[in-house]
C-alpha cells in the first residue's frame, strides 16, 4: 500500500474569512432590526394616566384596626367561654389547655 506524503506542514483552513464576516454582519443586522422593531412598539404604547382617581380607603386607620383585632383575639385566647352551650362545648384559656395536655398527654393512635 503506497503511503502519501503531504508537503504542507500546517492545517489548511476549512472556511474562508468572508463567510465568517458575512455571518457576523447578518447577525448584527438581525439584532439591529430587532431593536428597531422593539423600540417602535414602545413609541406607540399608550401613555400612563397621571390623573388616576383616588380609590376609597377600605381601612381608614389600618394600624388601629390591627390593634383592635389583636386585642379581640387575645381576649378570646385568654378567657373562658361557651363555644356551643347546647352541646356543652367550652373555650378555655390557652395556657390552661397547655397544662392539661402536659398532664394527660395526647391520644395515641393504634397501629
Amino acid at each position: 500500500m503506497p503511503t502519501r506524503r503531504f508537503s504542507a506542514k500546517y492545517e489548511a483552513t476549512g472556511t474562508s474569512y468572508y463567510r465568517i464576516i458575512f455571518f457576523a454582519g447578518a447577525l448584527f443586522l438581525m439584532a439591529f432590526l430587532f431593536l428597531i422593531v422593539a423600540s417602535a412598539d414602545v413609541q406607540y404604547a399608550a401613555p400612563l394616566s397621571t390623573n388616576s382617581l383616588k380609590q376609597p380607603a377600605l381601612q381608614a386607620d389600618p394600624a388601629q384596626d390591627l390593634m383592635e383585632m389583636q386585642a379581640t383575639e387575645n381576649a378570646i385566647l385568654n378567657s373562658y367561654g361557651w363555644v356551643d352551650k347546647n352541646a356543652a362545648i367550652v373555650r378555655i384559656p390557652i395556657y390552661r389547655a397547655i397544662d392539661l395536655v402536659a398532664e394527660k398527654g395526647l391520644p395515641v393512635r393504634d397501629k
